[in-house]
């Protein structure tokens, strides 16, 4: 399918080793999607390690990793709206991220240091990526639930940082119309 229809393209939790290989064999078609101005949210808790056979793109990795709390690093970000310092699970999350992309932010992490909540930019879009365990924590009440509260419509409004417009909202009434500025600041970016 064309991704770049979706906004975001979300990847849930536990899934069988096959789902993963078939990510990593349509990797590129991924890695385009984001790097073009698309936002991948990964679920990335993995009781069984099947999902360190996918590389995120800007070449994040993801480890197997178990542990029962999780730290709160940027309590104002809005992936942490709503949580306590330490969010505390059975377990709070099974996995973590190594090779972080550079400008990557550690939203959390665990008490060994390894980040479990992370998002970067990678070209014009972006990767929101959480080890917890989200899906069962939002079936069954609890901190780690809310971080998936809060990251579904995060990621959803996410707009890439090099585009502006203003106003941001507003109503034009039928018939008429309104003028909108847009600013493109291509700082930092390769054309």
């Amino acid at each position: 399918t064309t991704l770049s229809r979706y906004r975001p393209v979300i990847i849930a939790s536990e899934q069988p080793s096959s789902f993963y290989s078939t990510l990593s064999v349509r990797k590129a078609q991924i890695d385009g999607y984001v790097l073009g101005g698309g936002t991948l949210e990964v679920h990335a808790s993995d009781y069984d390690g099947e999902a360190a056979a996918f590389v995120l793109p800007g070449g994040m990795r993801i480890d197997r990793d178990f542990a029962g709390d999780n730290l709160v690093l940027l309590p104002g970000h809005p992936l942490a709206a709503g949580l306590p310092a330490t969010v505390r699970g059975n377990y709070a999350s099974h996995s973590s991220f190594r090779d972080l992309p550079p400008g990557a932010r550690i939203v959390m992490n665990n008490p060994a240091g390894a980040a479990t909540l992370v998002e970067y930019r990678a070209g014009a879009g972006a990767v929101i990526a959480s080890g917890q365990t989200l899906e069962i924590y939002l079936y069954y009440g609890g901190p780690v639930g809310r971080i998936l509260q809060n990251m579904i419509p995060y990621a959803h409004d996410w707009a890439p940082p090099w585009i502006s417009a203003a106003p941001v909202s507003g109503t034009v009434p039928a018939g008429q119309r309104a003028s909108i500025a847009v600013t493109i600041d291509a700082a930092g970016l390769f054309g």
